[in-house]
This record gives structure tokens, C-alpha cells and sequence, in this order.
């Protein structure tokens, strides 16, 4: 019996322990919310030659955000065909440095309504 008890707490506590995911104003579940004082930092030591793959994991995980929102958001099979991934990475960054506070769902959102006039 107390061999039960004590898997049961441990499993509780395991399970209360999990990271949570704040789900966003559209109700989607963003997993990594990359925050825009992180992006700036980055984006300015790969520039300096400093942050080696840095540029590289700001890429993909755009690339990931990018293929994510043309899956989920109906109306167009390709929302970002009037730019290419150096043009969103450019307004990102641009939007980021604007907004050191947001993060980069937030440039990710105001993108998408600039997309969408």
C-alpha cells in the first residue's frame, strides 16, 4: 500500500513538473517562444562572426514558423510568396529591434497582417 502511494505522488509530481505552453491570442500553442531582446542579441553576434550557427537556428526556426502558419491558416497555399525567408528574417529582426520586449511569434503575427492588407 504504501509502495502505491508513493508512485502515485511520484507520478504527480512528475506530471505538475512537465513545462507548459501559453497558448497565444489565436488559441494555438506556441512551443518555443523566442523572445525579441534573444533574437537581436543573436542576430548580432552571428554578424560579428561570433554566434556560429546562431543565423542558421534563426533561419530554421523560421523556416518551421513559416511552414506552420501555411498549414494552419486557410485562404492561400503559400502566405509568404510575396517574400522569401531573407525578407521575413529581415522584418523579424527589424520588428525585434523595434520591440526588444515581444517576441518573435508577436513579428511573426504583425508580419501576417501586413501580408494580409
Amino acid at each position: 500500500m504504501r509502495f502505491k502511494i508513493f508512485g502515485i505522488l511520484f507520478i504527480s509530481l512528475i506530471i505538475g513538473s512537465l513545462p507548459a505552453h501559453a497558448f497565444d491570442k489565436s488559441g494555438y500553442t506556441v512551443i518555443m517562444d523566442y523572445g525579441c531582446g534573444d533574437w537581436v542579441e543573436h542576430h548580432q553576434k552571428s554578424k560579428k562572426g561570433f554566434g556560429v550557427g546562431l543565423e542558421l537556428a534563426q533561419a530554421t526556426y523560421l523556416a518551421g514558423f513559416m511552414t506552420a502558419i501555411n498549414l494552419v491558416k486557410y485562404g492561400k497555399s503559400d502566405w509568404f510568396e510575396s517574400t522569401n525567408s531573407k525578407g521575413v528574417h529581415l522584418f523579424v529582426t527589424n520588428f525585434c529591434m523595434a520591440n526588444p520586449l515581444k517576441s518573435v511569434p508577436n513579428a511573426m503575427e504583425a508580419l501576417m497582417r501586413e501580408i494580409d492588407k
